[in-house]
């Protein structure tokens, strides 16, 4: 029998078997953030972000960064049916992608891409057992190894065999009402990175993750003042800082002057 994670959108029920919410209630936590690990950029339980969201008495609320291009291969959350909501790329045609905002002619209309980096509310979690079941199942392709029952190898197949019924964890955003949902837009550049293709791609790979950690890390140092000095390419050129030094370069202000 073949089996297979069910998605991020199993958090809710893992909340459930797992007594993490039980946890969370007897510890009197109000205020949860949730991300995707895929993203080296994301700022952990940031202050700000959850203020906002809090601030704003909603249940759940998300960050966005602008879509890179009307090509680039991310969710856009939008108002759908008079409540907040995603809508995956490929849902969309070349002419929805491809429209201009009528008030910003140089700006997408849609282009606030979903970066599956949220803020929970404990309340909306205590509900989980109204909705749960509600959430629907997306069918995934996939390449599913399995066992030649004829000879017992084992054939790990080069396309699709088989489909994995997956649920998002952004499929409860139509359940509240647009009251009770906030949206941040950040800068890309200093919260996301994504991971998703192989070494090598040239776009959103392992290179391109480490290169914007360290643009990061020189932006920061050059804030306070620093100088980053190299003899590679300037493009190139970078500073790691620990995040057991700082978290949003704010520690750093003491630095007057650093070179590389």
């Amino acid at each position: 029998i073949a089996v297979a994670p069910d998605g991020n959108g199993g958090i809710y029920q893992a909340l459930l078997t797992s007594n993490v919410r039980t946890d969370m209630r007897k510890r009197g936590v109000q205020h949860i953030h949730a991300y995707c690990v895929d993203n080296c950029l994301v700022k952990v339980a940031d202050p700000v972000f959850i203020g906002f969201a809090a601030s704003k008495d909603v249940d759940i609320a998300t960050k966005v960064v602008r879509k890179r291009n009307a090509k680039e291969s991310v969710g856009l959350i939008l108002q759908k049916n008079g409540k907040p909501d995603v809508v995956e790329y490929s849902e969309m045609d070349d002419a929805t992608a491809e429209a201009k905002d009528p008030k910003q002619p140089d700006l997408l209309k849609f282009r606030a891409a979903n970066i599956v980096n949220h803020y929970y509310s404990f309340r909306f979690l205590e509900s989980i057992e109204d909705w749960a079941h509600k959430l629907p199942h997306h069918v995934a392709r996939k390449k599913i190894p399995h066992v030649n029952i004829e000879t017992g190898d084992t054939v790990k197949p080069d396309k699709p065999n088989g489909i994995k019924l997956e649920q998002f964890v952004f499929d409860v955003f139509p359940l509240l009402s647009l009251e009770k949902f906030a949206c941040m837009e950040v800068k890309r550049e200093d919260e996301f990175s994504p991971l998703k293709n192989a070494k090598g791609t040239g776009e959103d790979d392992p290179d391109t993750s480490k290169q914007d950690i360290l643009n990061q890390g020189r932006r920061w140092v050059q804030n306070v003042g620093g100088i980053v000095e190299s003899e590679s390419a300037p493009e190139e050129t970078g500073v790691e800082v620990s995040p057991l030094v700082s978290y949003v370069c704010h520690t750093l202000s003491r630095l007057t002057l650093i070179i590389y």
